[in-house]
């Protein structure tokens, strides 16, 4: 399936994105802008195998949702202690692609202690944390928070593991959600940061969902043939371990 309704009117999609169309919203998370540079300052080799992609996903968000307001939830940009040329560079080309069909509002994550210097001269705040009408809360999820509605977060880059019966296995991004709690996680954008597998790992990075527990979350992974359901953390957690025999 290409969407779907976890709340009335609040859509997943197979994009990678949450799609709110009565506000004109659209939401996407963790992006990682200069994944490659920062890799190569650590002393490895990598191409820069990343901004083709990306642009490709916030292009397909803009032309299937045609979204009014597009907010990005935190880490748009990956270095911590700087702006990396090619960085800079990127965001400043991402910011100017998206600005043209919708107006951006970015969120700060734990990776953006510099990119308030980028936007800056793009004229776009770079915000805490982003509320409509009390109904939804956007946030990256890295730091405590009380929020109103919904919560939608980033930060995690959730992931989910699929094996076959020879042994293969595919990672593919995934969004969680808690009905219960009103959480939902966003996969990361960044083709580079497929993140933690959530039915192999027993907690969260953010502080927001370590009191929760995470096989209270349901799953939706991010495909090329759509959205897959793989219901809860919990049931799926079971299903693995009867798989593989553990």
């Amino acid at each position: 399936m290409e969407r779907y309704e976890i709340e009335e009117g609040i859509y997943i999609h197979s994009n990678g994105a949450l799609h709110i169309p009565r506000l004109g919203l659209a939401a996407v998370a963790d992006l990682h802008v200069g994944f490659e540079a920062a890799l190569s300052e650590a002393g490895a080799s990598m191409p820069r195998a990343q901004r083709k992609p990306l642009l490709e996903r916030l292009h397909r968000v803009i032309k299937e949702l045609k979204p009014h307001i597009l907010v990005v939830v935190g880490d748009l940009k990956h270095n911590f202690d700087r702006n990396l040329g090619q960085e800079w560079e990127e965001v400043e080309e991402i910011v100017e692609t998206l600005s043209r069909d919708c107006d951006l509002v970015v969120l700060r994550g734990n990776h953006d202690n510099y990119l308030i210097n980028i936007l800056r001269q793009k004229s776009i705040q770079l915000l805490d944390t982003y509320e409509v009408e009390g109904e939804v809360t956007f946030n990256h999820g890295h730091k405590p928070l009380e929020w109103k509605g919904l919560l939608v977060m980033g930060h995690e880059h959730p992931s989910v593991g699929i094996r076959d019966p020879v042994g293969g296995m595919v990672k593919l991004p995934c969004f969680l959600y808690n009905s219960k709690e009103r959480v939902l996680v966003l996969p990361a954008v960044s083709p580079l940061a497929r993140g933690t597998d959530v039915v192999r790992t027993d907690t969260f990075f953010s502080p927001l969902l370590r009191p929760l527990a995470l096989d209270n979350f349901n799953i939706w992974g991010v495909s090329d043939i759509g959205l897959l359901g793989f219901g809860s953390v919990a049931a799926l957690r079971m299903a693995t371990i009867e798989q593989e025999g553990r």
